[in-house]
């Protein structure tokens, strides 16, 4: 792929995947003790990751929670929501029209593109 598909590709991913998710911004959902819970919709009522109890088989006795994620986690989660999605793919595909026009692309930029669309080349 020249520098160029490889920038439209990793835009053309994060529009799929944003237009499919849930509207961002994302909040932290907090139990009145300050616990993390997981992540709510900007309206605070739509869940879009919670943890849970999983129903214990052979390999779990007592109940732990579905997603097993650090407050650190859960904050970078939330930060990483579907408007930051899509302010990168126009970003990406701004740089790709460059590209494609015969302009330079910063090798960050490009490894960014890779990684989204999993290309490890």
């Amino acid at each position: 792929m020249t520098p160029a598909e490889v920038l439209a590709a990793a835009a053309d991913k994060l529009d799929a995947l944003t237009a499919e998710a849930t509207d961002g911004p994302w909040i932290l959902a907090k139990h009145k003790d300050g616990r993390i819970l997981g992540i709510d919709a900007h309206d605070g009522y739509d869940e879009v990751v919670t943890t849970g109890n999983v129903e214990c088989m052979s390999y779990c006795y007592g109940g732990t929670s579905t997603i097993e994620a650090t407050d650190a986690d859960w904050r970078y989660i939330a930060a990483v929501n579907p408007l930051v999605g899509k302010a990168l793919a126009a970003w990406l595909r701004h740089e790709a029209q460059g590209a494609a026009h015969g302009l330079g692309v910063l090798l960050p930029t490009l490894t960014l593109a890779r990684l989204i669309i999993g290309d490890e080349s």
